[in-house]
């Protein structure tokens, strides 16, 4: 799903469907509200995703190095964190870490980091974290946002509710052994 389509449900339930028309067909240069409405839109959608990405699911990337040492400040992203050092078929190796380069005795190795993505742009597709989290939870997320920044606590708390309920949704469900005694209480 492209960021546009989020922005687009967001201005459908906070402004009105004529306003998601316009963000859906594009026409966001020709009139200076929508336009305005739209960089407000992008920057709440921004700051749930990194809310999301320091919060609730760790993004983690990996990046390939040729040569003995690497600058982690080299990566596009925000780095976080180290997570790992290998060679390239994924075997640990022993590095070591002074200020911002990352030293070993490979010629080449890969690093894996946590980060932080770069803002997103209005035609990007939406970030994926290791878990599923829904475009549902983005738009609930984006609403929280948009009616805090416009005064409207009540809303604000309401979505706010709504978005950590759908970032906390467990996905991991394993079976139950129940047996059926137990189950129907005989």
């Amino acid at each position: 799903m492209r960021v546009r389509e989020i922005l687009a449900e967001v201005a459908h339930i906070a402004e009105n469907k004529d306003m998601k028309d316009k963000i859906l067909l594009k026409q966001e240069s020709s009139i200076e509200e929508v336009a305005e409405k739209l960089e407000v839109l992008l920057s709440c959608y921004n700051s749930v995703m990194k809310s999301i990405a320091l919060n609730y699911d760790e993004i983690v990337k990996t990046a390939i190095v040729y040569g003995k040492n690497a600058n982690v400040n080299a990566v596009a992203d925000v780095f976080l964190k180290l997570v790992s050092v290998t060679d390239l078929d994924g075997n640990p190796i022993s590095y070591e870490v002074i200020g911002n380069q990352i030293f070993v005795n490979e010629e080449r190795f890969e690093y894996t980091y946590r980060c932080i993505p770069l803002e997103q742009g209005i035609d990007d597709i939406a970030i994926c974290t290791r878990r599923v989290i829904s475009e549902h939870a983005y738009i609930c997320g984006t609403l929280a946002e948009y009616f805090l920044r416009q005064n409207r606590i009540e809303e604000a708390q309401n979505w706010e509710n709504r978005f950590r309920q759908a970032v906390e949704v467990k996905t991991d469900f394993k079976k139950r052994n129940l047996k059926a005694g137990k189950k129907w209480g005989l």
